[in-house]
C-alpha cells in the first residue's frame, strides 16, 4: 500500500471543537490558576507589586503579539493562487471542510526559513498562520495533499483553540520583587509549579491539534509522517519509515527516563504523539465521524505504525 493510500475525504463539515480533549481544556484551566495563586500568595509580600506587575504582563503580552504579527504581514509572503497553488488549494479545500467563516479565515504566510516548522498566532478578528520556506519546499508537490493537510489543520486547531491564551500563559512572567529570603524561597516553588504547569498544558494543546491534523489529512499515514519529518527532519516511506526513525531516535516513552524528560518539553516526544493519535484514530469517538471503511483503514494503519491498544508500541 503507498505512503498515503488510507486518505479518504471526510463527508460534510467536521467541527474542530468536536475532538478537542477535556484534558487539555482542564490544564489550561489548571495553569491559569497557579498564575492566579501566585498573584494572590505575593501581594501581602510585596504591597500589592505583583498585582501590578501581573496587570503589565496582561496587556503587554498582546501588545508583543500585535507587533510580531504587523511584522509578519509586512515582510512574509502571503500564500496565493499565483505563489504557490498547491498550498493554497490544500488550504482552502480545508477551511471549506472545516466550516471555517469567511470574515474570520486564517492568513497562510510563508517566511524565508530552512528548518521545517509551523506556527500559529493570534490577530484580531483572523489569526496568523506561518509556514517556514523550508516546510513549503519539502511538501510543495501534487502528491503532498495529505501531508499538506496534516500540517495545515494542526496549526488551524491551534488558531480556534490555542493562541488566545498563549499570549499570557506561553510566556510565565518573572517578577523583580525585592524581599528577603524567605519571600524567596515562596516565590521559588510556585514560579516552578507555574513553569511546570506552563510546559504541561503546552505538551496537552500539541497533542490536541494532532488530531485536528488528522480531521484535516483524513490519514493517520499522514499525520505520522508529518510528525516524523517535524521531529526528525527525515521524510518516512510510510507506516514503516515512521516505525523505523521511532526505532532509531529510541523509544523512550515507556521508560522513566523518556518521561522525566518530557516534564520539560513543549512538545511530546515523537513516540507519545504518534501513541496518543493512533488511539484517537482507532477511537470510537473518532470513528462516529468518519465513514466506517475509513475508519477501519485507520486500524490497518494503526497495526503498521506499530500500535497495540494494550501495549502502546510492540516492540518489533
Amino acid at each position: 500500500m503507498s505512503a498515503h493510500a488510507t486518505t479518504r475525504p471526510m463527508d460534510g463539515m467536521v467541527a474542530l471543537d468536536q475532538v478537542r480533549p477535556w484534558r487539555e481544556r482542564a490544564m489550561l484551566a489548571s495553569t491559569l490558576a497557579v498564575f492566579g495563586l501566585l498573584v494572590l500568595w505575593l501581594s501581602p509580600l510585596a504591597a500589592g507589586l505583583p498585582v501590578v506587575l501581573a496587570a503589565a504582563w496582561l496587556v503587554l503580552g498582546p501588545v508583543f503579539t500585535l507587533l510580531s504579527g504587523a511584522t509578519l504581514l509586512h515582510q512574509a509572503t502571503h500564500v496565493s493562487p499565483e505563489s504557490l497553488p498547491n498550498w493554497h488549494t490544500s488550504y482552502e479545500a480545508l477551511l471549506n471542510q472545516f466550516a471555517w467563516p469567511l470574515e474570520r479565515r486564517p492568513r497562510l504566510l510563508v517566511v524565508q526559513d530552512p528548518r521545517l516548522n509551523a506556527s500559529a498566532q493570534w490577530w484580531p478578528r483572523r489569526p496568523i498562520l506561518t509556514l517556514t520556506s523550508g516546510l513549503v519546499d519539502a511538501l510543495n508537490s501534487a502528491d503532498d495533499d495529505a501531508m499538506r493537510r496534516a500540517i495545515l489543520g494542526h496549526e488551524l486547531s491551534h488558531a480556534r483553540w490555542h493562541v488566545f491564551p498563549l499570549m499570557w500563559v506561553a510566556g510565565p512572567p518573572s517578577f523583580p520583587v525585592p524581599g528577603t529570603v524567605v519571600m524567596l524561597r515562596i516565590l521559588s516553588p510556585l514560579r516552578t509549579a507555574l513553569s511546570l504547569a506552563t510546559l504541561a498544558w503546552s505538551r496537552q494543546a500539541e497533542q490536541a491539534a494532532d488530531r485536528g491534523a488528522l480531521l484535516g489529512a483524513g490519514s493517520l499515514d499522514a499525520v505520522a509522517s508529518i510528525l516524523t519529518l517535524v521531529s526528525t527532519g527525515v521524510r518516512p516511506n510510510g507506516a514503516s519509515g515512521v516505525r523505523r526513525q521511532i526505532q532509531l531516535h529510541g523509544d523512550t516513552s515507556e521508560r522513566w527516563v523518556g518521561c522525566a524528560s518530557n516534564l520539560f518539553l513543549t512538545h511530546p516526544l515523537l513516540t507519545i504523539r504518534i501513541r496518543a493519535i493512533s488511539s484517537f484514530a482507532i477511537s470510537a469517538e473518532y470513528g462516529r465521524l468518519v465513514r466506517p471503511d475509513h475508519a477501519e483503514s485507520q486500524r490497518w494503519v494503526a497495526s503498521e505504525l506499530g500500535f497495540n491498544p494494550d501495549r502502546s508500541f510492540r516492540r518489533r
